[in-house]
């Protein structure tokens, strides 16, 4: 019988076939917000956009900032922070600095499964 990968919910092959109480995926283009827990260092504080993903790392940057370099994570506690950082954030009332309407950084889309 399948399972939920994330909510090990049965009946389930693959997470977008329902309203997965879990958490979603990291994804290409997914915004990380803030410092993100450590994830990326503690002298990270900046949101960042998701650029690659790999099983078990991510590389995000800022690509309005020409002075830093990517951030890397990887690690089953740092991409949980990753993700904790992108489902709940908190801008002290401010908004994101990357918005809803920025352009997506890549065209990338999945191949077939």
């Amino acid at each position: 019988m399948s399972v939920c990968t994330t909510c090990h919910q049965p009946g389930i092959r693959v997470y977008a076939e329902h309203d997965c109480p879990g958490r979603r995926p990291l994804a290409v283009g997914d915004i990380i917000h803030g410092h993100a827990g450590g994830a990326f260092g503690r002298d990270h504080h900046d949101c960042v956009r998701i650029e690659a993903v790999g099983p078990d790392w991510i590389v995000a940057r800022d690509p309005r900032e020409h002075w830093t370099g990517p951030s890397f994570a990887s690690g089953r506690h740092p991409l949980t922070l990753c993700q904790q950082a992108r489902d709940q954030y908190d801008h002290d009332g401010e908004p994101c600095p990357f918005g809803d309407d920025e352009p997506p950084l890549t065209t990338w889309k999945p191949g077939p499964a």
